[in-house]
């Protein structure tokens, strides 16, 4: 099955994790794919390792600095000629105190990474998006923390962030011919012996089930559930299934609105 032949995509965070695992599933589904990291040697060795090598490319790239993130994306479109998706997985976490212990600088420093990063990758790849022939498609990387209370508040608010900016650039780009989806993962295993259960939760695109005549046009992709259980401890491998599958999700978004058969997150 090549779903992505031709196509172009740009991964963030694609060196290690989450990143790496979509980047290899979207290679081996004929994309050419630009693996971005702030790991550069990383980034080399997973574009080297993909299939069809020569054909990808590896870019190092920090999100919290705007001037770098454009300059990639350029990169990228010189290089490629095109880019038709982007997947934002770059980001995470720092140690730190409980609430009362955090400072600004922690808080600053995870908005800047986890929420910021994403607005710089959207703002950088939309331009070229726009040019796309074939559909283009932003997908985000959040976290179960941003719909479930877990602590880590400044990580967690960070990624719900994220989650409400994905729902407005889906209503804003959607008229556009743009799909903007999400997927909150648990925390994925990077190593041996990590990891936890929990479940995988599409935001954005998760309670699009279109119907004929309604707003969401019916797409030959079956709508994702709202909540799927993961009966074991989170993978990149098993996460990235979502996010490469997000790509299908239908068009245009309804899922800011309110819903009874999707928990709250108050």
């Amino acid at each position: 099955m090549h779903r992505f032949e031709g196509w172009t995509a740009a991964v963030t965070g694609a060196a290690h994790g989450i990143g790496r695992a979509c980047a290899a599933r979207l290679a081996s589904e004929g994309a050419l794919v630009a693996i971005t990291d702030l790991d550069e040697s990383a980034a080399d060795e997973v574009a080297t390792g993909l299939p069809g090598a020569p054909r990808h490319a590896a870019y190092a790239m920090d999100v919290t600095r705007s001037d770098e993130v454009q300059a990639v994306f350029a990169a990228i479109a010189e290089r490629f000629g095109r880019l038709d998706l982007l997947v934002n997985v770059a980001g995470g976490d720092t140690a730190h105190g409980d609430f009362a212990d955090t400072d600004d600088e922690t808080w600053l420093r995870m908005l800047d990474l986890d929420l910021l990063g994403v607005v710089r990758c959207c703002r950088a790849a939309l331009p070229y998006l726009r040019s796309s022939r074939v559909g283009p498609s932003i997908v985000t990387v959040t976290s179960i923390n941003a719909h479930v209370a877990l602590g880590r508040e400044p990580y967690s608010s960070a990624k719900a962030g994220v989650a409400s900016l994905t729902q407005n650039l889906a209503a804003s780009l959607g008229p556009e011919g743009i799909r903007v989806n999400a997927v909150a993962p648990p925390r994925a295993r990077s190593g041996p012996g990590t990891g936890t259960t929990s479940r995988a939760v599409p935001t954005g695109c998760g309670r699009c089930t279109s119907s004929a005549g309604s707003a969401n046009p019916t797409t030959s992709r079956p709508p994702w559930p709202t909540w799927a259980p993961a009966t074991r401890p989170g993978s990149p491998v098993r996460c990235c299934r979502w996010t490469v599958g997000c790509r299908w999700a239908p068009r245009v978004c309804s899922c800011a609105k309110p819903s009874a058969d999707r928990p709250s997150a108050a």
